[in-house]
């Protein structure tokens, strides 16, 4: 059973380019088997600084995701900021 007819037909002509996969009960544990083992980290990566910015005109505040990939070196760029607002109310 193909599954082709369920890809939008504008970027459809890309899987030609794919090998075709069976992903049956009968293949996987081969597939499985060729798969590289996980890798073992030991520990977290980075350690996340959580602020919160204030908010503008009365607005709540914003947190801000600071992380740190080499806590060891104080005063390093950080590795990864993220910022979200925080969700609305339902008063919005």
């Amino acid at each position: 059973m193909t599954t082709r007819h369920l890809i939008d037909p504008k970027i459809a002509s890309v899987l030609d380019f794919l090998p075709e996969l069976d992903l049956g009960h009968e293949s996987l544990p081969a597939i499985r088997a060729g798969m590289m083992p996980p890798i073992d980290y030991p520990g977290p990566v980075a350690t996340p600084d959580i602020r919160a910015i204030p908010g503008r005109d009365g607005a709540p505040d914003v947190p801000l995701h600071i992380f740190n990939a080499d806590p060891a070196r104080p005063g390093r760029r950080a590795s990864c900021i993220s910022m979200a607002a925080p969700p609305r109310s339902a008063a919005c």
